[in-house]
Parts: structure tokens; sequence; C-alpha cells
């Protein structure tokens, strides 16, 4: 008997294979065992990663204060199926190296903002250009979100964060709440 170089799954070695003794029989047994249980851990791992893939949804308190950018700290989580909420530190963890499927929206109800806009942040440093400019509802800018979506593909465990700005000018005090996600696509 020997076995395939990449799952290691026994197959008898007779030429043809035919049933010459008991033994044989064993040999073909044990290669529909082990071809059963390879397909089983292959159908387990699609349904983790395509079925069930680590997501992460947090949110940010919302928050007034004055100046252009502002830096949310995440202090509580809705979906967390891969342990990557940090309410402590106010991130998402990318926990292990692989591509991400990310997205943050933020509001205001300030009336004297324009244009609230979205970059995401891996360690603390921009790993995207800020995302075009939200939308404004109801007159005189009753409400105003931003929004940003991308695809990170990370080699190592890193942290997640978004910085918000705007493009009012002068020390326009504003409010701002935020959501931050992520879904890992595949991992390496």
């Amino acid at each position: 008997m020997d076995t395939t170089p990449n799952y290691g799954i026994p197959y008898p070695e007779c030429d043809p294979p035919r049933v010459v003794d008991a033994s044989d029989a064993g040999q073909i047994a044990a290669l529909a065992y082990a071809a059963d249980a390879a397909l089983d851990l292959v159908y387990a791992l699609a349904e983790q990663d395509v079925f069930n893939p680590d997501s992460v949804r947090m949110q940010a308190a919302s928050v007034t204060g004055t100046g252009q950018d502002r830096y949310p700290l995440f202090t509580s989580d809705t979906i967390d199926t891969g342990g990557m909420s940090d309410t402590t530190n106010g991130v998402v963890r990318l926990v292990e190296p692989g591509r991400y499927y990310v997205g943050a929206y933020t509001t205001s109800t300030t009336t004297t903002l324009t244009q609230l806009r979205i970059r995401f942040l891996l360690n603390g440093s921009p790993v995207s250009n800020f995302q075009t400019p939200g939308y404004v509802t109801g007159s005189g800018g009753a409400l105003i979100a931003g929004y940003a979506d991308a695809v990170l593909t990370v080699q190592e465990s890193a942290t997640l964060s978004i910085q918000i700005r705007h493009s009012s000018s002068g020390a326009t005090s504003w409010n701002s709440a935020a959501e931050l996600w992520a879904t890992q696509l595949e991992h390496f």
C-alpha cells in the first residue's frame, strides 16, 4: 500500500487494482475511509470560511468636539464571531494574516459641516485615501453621513481603526458617531 502526496490517502499498489487476497480488500476499504475523511475536512473548512467567516461590527459612542479630524474609539460590539473586538483599545483586531472586507460609517447631526469622509488605519497608519464624501439629508444638513469600504490584505496580526475628516473651515463644533466592521474573506 502507498499514500497520496497531498492528503496521505492510502491506495492499493496492485497492477491492475484487483482483489487477490483479503488484504487487498482491506486496502480498498482504507482508501474509501481516508477519502471520506478528507472530504469531511474540506467541507468543514469551506463551511467555516464561506458560511461562517470571522466577522466583527463595532460602534463608537457619539462624541462632540472641534477640529477637522476625529479618531473614534470603538467601545462596544454587536457581532464578534472571530475574537476581533478589542473594546479596551477601541479597535478591531485582524487576528490572522489574510484578506478582509472592511467598512465604516459615520454620521453627524451638526448643521455646519460639509463632506464627512473616512479612511482606514492599520496599526494607526493610513492604508487608504479618504473616501468620497457622504450625503446630507434634510434642509440645512440635518444629517450628514460618510461611508467607506475596502478589501485589505494583512500579512500579520494588525489593528484596524478609522480617521474621520470634515471639509468645513474653522473650529466648528461637531458631533459624530461611527461604526466599523470587518469580515475575513481569506486566510493565508
